[in-house]
């Protein structure tokens, strides 16, 4: 059991102790939880309107935009298309018993649906693909509206003459995506699709932020349109704008500075550009450098430096091709291609939108990092005793009841039950002390990090980080610095 908690009001930094029971009883009858904001669009140059709400401050169910083809007023269970081909059948999930007491079992048994068809409900500019018995079929109403009106907004704002389409792909889980093929996340610009998970959830990403491979696949349509119709959008401009335009209204430079926080293994220090952004391999760094171009030469100027830096070969060679500038392939020939396309949509200088990015993210870098909420701080506080509890008992089956059961596509159930075991097989746990549970965003769902200290049987002291995510079922560890 926890003899001590340390809680860390809200910044990095200050500190007081609270027992597990004195917590529960400040929280008693508070409800109250970090969720993202209400799906808004963002306009051009950052401006937001929020998605309506209702009398109560409940988020508002939103209408169908009749936007091009006639949207039928019973969408949300309407197909105008035959199923596409099926995929080879798969064997299902696991059979897991259900644990006779604890915590919910969120066991990796998410149907893959193979044997469904996928129907097909088209709009102006999209095809949304979905299994007809899912959360996107029941909401498909909502989807529309937010997503045309999200494009609507970039379209705009990138100036774009053409109206691509973009196939969006739907499933319900993780499972039923790599079922067939598909990468959940994931992106195709060449065939202008891009692969998510909808549950329905409003906490979960693809409902916070479903606005960046929108803004990614407009952003490459537009760099061939600027560059005579061919090329690609250089990576860090592309994914960049996929940050900005992504719908969750947070601030990109707080977004940066909390990503460098937490992986700083000692004082965080800001980093500009690397040979990974190339690839646009940091979105947070990718997503701050964008806010920091829109500030400073506004979404025209971006939208004509998208033509400027328009890039070949982005596959093969280790570099990117560029018409005038040749091989870019390190940071330092990544400065050159930027200064390039800035002297040509605008008067600015890479020398000096550098300096300001660097001056707008360095203050954050002191106080970027939130608490979670207390509700949250003690529901995660609750899982972590749980895991410590098994630990001491020795039950692997108790252990496992505090691990997620979504992203089983990556380690099934087999594979997390012998992760379970040998974090159980330690040594006997005496006291465990929670320093801090940090807001880190959302990845699947809303995210944090817990850094605990633990006492040992033995005498000896040990420090445990715990990634959590607050999965439908509750917060549940997505890994943890112990596991071997």
């Amino acid at each position: 059991m926890f003899d001590t908690f340390t809680q860390t009001h809200r910044r990095r930094g200050a500190r007081g102790a609270l027992s597990l029971s004195l917590l529960i009883g400040l929280a008693h009858g508070c409800t109250s939880e970090k969720d993202p904001a209400p799906p808004a669009t963002i306009g051009a140059g950052g401006e937001a309107s929020a998605a309506p709400t209702t009398a109560t401050g409940e988020p508002a169910e939103l209408s169908v935009v009749h936007v091009g083809s006639e949207v039928p007023a019973d969408a949300p269970n309407v197909s105008t298309q035959d199923a596409v081909s099926e995929s080879p059948a798969v064997e299902e999930g696991p059979v897991v018993t259900p644990p006779p007491s604890g915590m919910e079992l969120d066991a990796c048994d998410d149907p893959t649906h193979v044997n469904t068809g996928l129907k097909v409900y088209p709009s102006r500019h999209f095809r949304f693909h979905y299994l007809p018995t899912s959360a996107a079929a029941q909401d498909m109403a909502t989807l529309v509206a937010a997503r045309e009106s999200a494009y609507a907004v970039i379209h705009s704002a990138l100036g774009l003459e053409a109206e691509p389409s973009i196939d969006v792909f739907l499933l319900p889980s993780r499972a039923a995506a790599e079922a067939r093929g598909m990468e959940a996340g994931g992106l195709d610009l060449t065939q202008r699709r891009y692969y998510t998970v909808y549950d329905g959830h409003q906490r979960s990403a693809e409902s916070y932020r479903f606005g960046r491979y929108i803004a990614e696949i407009l952003a490459d349509a537009a760099a061939a349109e600027g560059h005579g119709g061919e090329g690609r959008a250089l990576p860090l401009l592309r994914v960049g704008l996929g940050e900005y335009f992504d719908q969750s209204l947070r601030d990109l430079h707080r977004a940066y500075a909390e990503r460098l926080v937490l992986g700083a293994e000692g004082e965080p220090s800001m980093e500009t550009l690397s040979d990974s952004d190339v690839a646009a391999e940091d979105r947070a760094r990718a997503g701050s450098l964008m806010q920091e171009l829109v500030e400073a030469i506004g979404l025209p100027g971006v939208a004509a430096m998208l033509g400027a830096t328009a890039v070949h070969d982005l596959i093969g060679d280790d570099c990117l091709q560029h018409d005038s500038l040749g091989c870019v392939g390190d940071a330092r020939e990544l400065r050159k291609l930027l200064d390039y396309g800035l002297v040509s949509a605008s008067t600015e200088r890479w020398v000096q939108i550098e300096r300001d990015w660097q001056g707008a993210v360095e203050p954050l870098l002191e106080d970027s990092v939130d608490e979670v909420d207390l509700s949250d701080w003690i529901a995660i506080a609750r899982v972590i005793e749980a895991s410590t509890e098994a630990i001491n008992l020795g039950d692997t089956l108790a252990y496992r009841q505090t691990m997620d059961g979504y992203y089983c596509d990556l380690q099934d159930e087999d594979a997390r039950m012998v992760t379970a075991g040998r974090a159980v097989d330690t040594a006997e746990v005496m006291e465990t002390e929670v320093h801090s549970i940090l807001s880190t965003g959302v990845v699947s769902y809303p995210a944090a990090r817990a850094s605990t200290e633990r006492v040992l049987a033995d005498g000896s002291v040990e420090q445990v980080v715990y990634e959590l995510e607050h999965f439908p079922v509750g917060w549940r560890i997505t890994w943890a610095s112990d596991w071997r």
